[in-house]
């Protein structure tokens, strides 16, 4: 289990890193970018960027460089006590033993934090769809079609007016 954990905090911690660099390259350069390129490719690269914090891009890097083959041969493991930082967190975690009440106290804070999220999404939705109506089974799709009439006879009046000044010289 603890290879298990370890393998998957080396993976996010890479991702992380992975998506740091690429979000930090996009920000220097976006200006540039946006000037040279259009809208649609610049969603584009967003996205890229997005998805570099998710999906491993620097795989091929890693193989190539030989990282990956150490991280699945071999562990990641921290003793406690190797160093200054480890016996100051190993001392006041001894001193006090309620830190894994505190570590328990936070998930169900967080769990209760979205639950209530979800609780006031749901109450959020079900009170537009209470309280909104349908255009269409209404006077509001008659007010629609009307309008949509008169700005197509002002836009065919326009184009016959720009064909006739366009044909008369």
């Amino acid at each position: 289990m603890d290879l298990i954990i370890n393998r998957a905090f080396v993976s996010v911690l890479l991702l992380s890193i992975g998506g740091f660099i690429a979000s930090s390259i996009y920000l220097l350069s976006e200006k540039l970018i946006f000037r040279i390129t259009s809208a649609r490719f610049m969603v584009f690269i967003n996205t890229v960027v997005l998805l570099s914090f998710v999906i491993p891009f620097y795989f091929p890097v890693s193989i190539s460089d030989g990282s990956e083959y150490c991280f699945t041969h071999y562990d990641l493991v921290i003793l406690e006590g190797a160093d200054l930082c480890s016996n100051f967190a190993a001392y006041w975690r001894s001193t006090f033993p309620f830190t894994d009440c505190i570590d328990h106290i936070w998930f169900v804070g967080v769990l209760l934090f979205f639950i209530t999220k979800a609780i006031l999404y749901v109450y959020t939705i079900s009170r537009i769809k209470g309280k909104s109506f349908q255009i269409e089974s209404d006077i509001w799709l008659e007010i629609f079609k009307n309008i949509r009439k008169e700005q197509q006879k002002k836009m065919y009046y326009w184009l016959e007016a720009m064909i006739h000044k366009a044909l008369l010289p």
